[in-house]
């Protein structure tokens, strides 16, 4: 039986092969399905941080034109003089990218160590592989990846409908 408390998941390792945390259904695909299937996550996280990112954007945007309703501001351009003021690294102010970049980062982290390739090599008594180098590719997984993976999409969806009610108080506000 296997121990699903924390502790257990904890001690089975974030992506590292076992036999219990590997996916038995592809042992039989060639090595780059598997590569293909285990990253497929990183793509959906990619297109997923592309939107998010759109979605900053454009509370960052509404947040500055809000402002200019109730104070006047110096024009945003790259090189600044007087009261110009300089352009917003990667579109957006750094109290929305610094924590953007930060939980996608770590969610990359955490979703490549859910799933991934293990190439198990089968050796005999005499540490020598057997039938001439016999290996089994499958998929892995990390439950306790997963679950990190899982807390870290919480947070970053709690952390855009906050920044969501800031810029929309900031803006019934006048601030």
């Amino acid at each position: 039986m296997q121990d699903t408390t924390m502790a257990g998941l904890w001690a089975l390792g974030l992506g590292t092969v076992k036999a219990q945390s590997t996916v038995t259904k592809t042992m039989n695909a060639s090595i780059p399905t598997l590569v293909v299937l285990a990253n497929l996550p990183q793509l959906a996280l990619s297109v997923i941080y592309v939107l998010v990112n759109r979605l900053l954007s454009a509370m960052a945007a509404a947040r500055e034109w809000a402002s200019f309703a109730h104070s006047r501001k110096g024009l945003r351009v790259t090189v600044p003089q007087g009261q110009q003021r300089s352009t917003l690294w990667l579109q957006l102010p750094y109290s929305f990218a610094i924590p953007q970049l930060v939980l996608s980062a770590l969610l990359h982290y955490f979703v490549s160590q859910s799933l991934f390739l293990a190439q198990i090599a089968i050796f005999n008594a005499r540490d020598e592989t057997e039938d001439g180098g016999a290996s089994v590719s499958s998929i892995g997984f990390s439950a306790i990846a997963i679950f990190c993976s899982l807390l870290t999409t919480g947070a970053v969806l709690v952390a855009v409908v906050l920044a969501g009610l800031v810029v929309r108080s900031e803006a019934e506000d006048g601030t």
